[in-house]
């Protein structure tokens, strides 16, 4: 152990018996709006581990996962500190519920701290500290419980690695911490520290980090290109605590390193005894997954059923830009090796990059279709803060508006290259529809294919859904679109919003 970390530890043993705080509220906002991922209430894992860490060192505990359970009057004043984690696009709501509790704390005079953490907190400490006390950026696995030990002693918040706080009118960034989280040391998350929620789902994760470096992805940038794995003992009672008969894999990559994966995979089908309650599983899997047989064969064997795979795009020079290591020969194998095994597939693609025409979007829905795909989410490229592709269009200022809210990879926040803001908007969604339709929701369910016949009738309603919710919003960008933005030879082209 380092000299720091030792400084760290002494600090948090010297604090543990004088606490001036015992209840920790956590909070996971909610989405902004809604789409095709709305069907799945799964929570982030990070406050879930906070929580549980807090609880293992005897702090009260509560979660809300407000986009099942609302945060109410009567949490906030049993709170004497609340963590909010926020993405892009819950932070406005993040910010939002910080507000009320602090008017609702010092209408009952009651001091309670705000502390913000997550990825766009991380990236922009500054903001979320206007409506926070404290941030904690990047991994808070190993900070966060000596955080709430330290609270009331300047000195030791001093040495709490990626702390952001305030010394009277200054705002103080500590150096942020340098050593990875190490698998290993985290827990097994308590789950029932979630208040009125019940995971339909079980989720375990077994590694951290990623060692691709998409130009549009945050995953690198918050969590490195180390890829960390869990040991096979640790992941094996993970799945022994769940209950559920399906677990969704939370890794980013769950199959990058495929020696490890093969590893866990047999004893997986060898120790069915142990997880005999979980029946089915799922993860997020790039292409390369399927350039290997044995792997494949083993995911089969195991249980797998669904792959969720980022394709990202099926024009050769848009995966050039977004650094995506893969060609489109790649895909086309991937897909057809996924479906010997009779293993699902969701594909995400994602368009917008400086190389997609009108062309990418059609040719994208056909790729689909004539593969077989077997359920889709078409997104618009968003260049999140902490991204090299935000600092690019921020450097280029193509970045038309800054409410967080909208970075949801649904809305058109910047100004392509080769189209309007508008055509980007209106040429995703009627891709989207053009997959998800009324036709296709009957083949599924002539074939007896009943659980993707409801998918696709899911997906068919979202759209609907979403785009009268959101007709003002398109209506303004079509304006937009052909008084600003489109060469008088695609004005004629522009489609109209019904």
């Amino acid at each position: 152990m380092n000299q720091k970390n030792t400084n760290l530890k002494e600090f948090t043993e010297q604090n543990h018996y004088n606490r001036i705080i015992k209840n920790v509220l956590l909070v996971e906002p909610k989405s902004p709006d809604f789409n095709i991922f709305s069907l799945y209430k799964i929570p982030r894992m990070g406050l879930a581990i906070l929580g549980t860490l807090s609880r293992q060192a005897g702090y009260n505990v509560r979660i809300i996962y407000q986009q099942v359970t609302p945060l109410t009057y009567k949490h906030i004043l049993w709170a004497d500190i609340i963590g909010i984690s926020i993405t892009t696009s819950t932070a406005p709501e993040g910010y939002r519920l910080a507000q009320i509790a602090r008017a609702i704390c010092r209408q009952k005079e009651k001091e309670t701290r705000i502390i913000f953490g997550g990825v766009h907190a991380t990236f922009i400490p500054e903001e979320a500290m206007k409506y926070g006390d404290y941030v904690l950026r990047g991994e808070a696995d190993n900070t966060f419980v000596p955080f709430l030990d330290a609270l009331g002693n300047k000195e030791s918040l001093k040495e709490i690695p990626g702390l952001s706080w305030r010394i009277g009118d200054r705002i103080v960034h500590n150096p942020s911490r340098q050593q990875e989280v190490d698998m290993n040391s985290v827990p097994t998350p308590d789950w029932s520290l979630f208040v009125n929620y019940k995971l339909s789902t079980g989720v375990v994760m077994t590694s951290r980090g990623c060692p691709y470096n998409c130009s549009f992805c945050s995953v690198t940038a918050m969590l490195g290109h180390k890829y960390r794995m869990r040991s096979e003992d640790l992941i094996m009672q993970d799945l022994a605590s769940i209950n559920n008969k399906h677990v969704f894999f939370y890794d980013d990559n769950f199959a990058a390193n495929k020696k490890r994966t093969k590893s866990l995979l047999k004893r997986i089908i060898q120790e069915r005894n142990i997880t005999h309650h979980v029946q089915t599983f799922s993860a997020q899997v790039r292409v390369d997954v399927a350039r290997d047989a044995e792997l494949l064969d083993l995911m089969k064997k195991a249980g797998f059923i669904i792959f969720f795979i980022g394709f990202e795009s099926i024009n050769p020079q848009t995966l050039k830009l977004y650094n995506k290591e893969q060609t489109l020969m790649d895909i086309k194998d991937a897909i057809n090796e996924i479906h010997k095994r009779n293993i699902a597939i969701h594909g995400m693609f994602v368009f917008g990059s400086d190389a997609d025409g009108k062309e990418t979007f059609k040719e994208t829905l056909s790729f689909v279709k004539q593969n077989k795909v077997d359920t889709v989410q078409f997104l618009i490229i968003t260049p999140l803060p902490g991204t090299k592709h935000f600092e690019q269009l921020d450097n280029e200022q193509r970045i038309l508006c800054y409410e967080w809210d909208r970075y949801d990879a649904f809305n058109t926040v910047f100004l392509p290259k080769r189209m309007s803001p508008y055509h980007l908007q209106i040429w995703t969604i009627k891709a989207m529809k053009g997959f998800y339709t009324i036709t296709r929701i009957l083949k599924n369910l002539i074939k007896g294919r009943l659980l993707f016949a409801f998918f696709y009738a899911y997906g068919w309603l979202t759209l609907v859904k979403w785009s009268k919710k959101n007709k003002q919003i398109l209506k303004k960008l079509q304006e937009d679109s052909i008084r600003v933005f489109v060469p008088e030879f695609l004005k004629t082209s522009c489609p109209v919003v019904h």
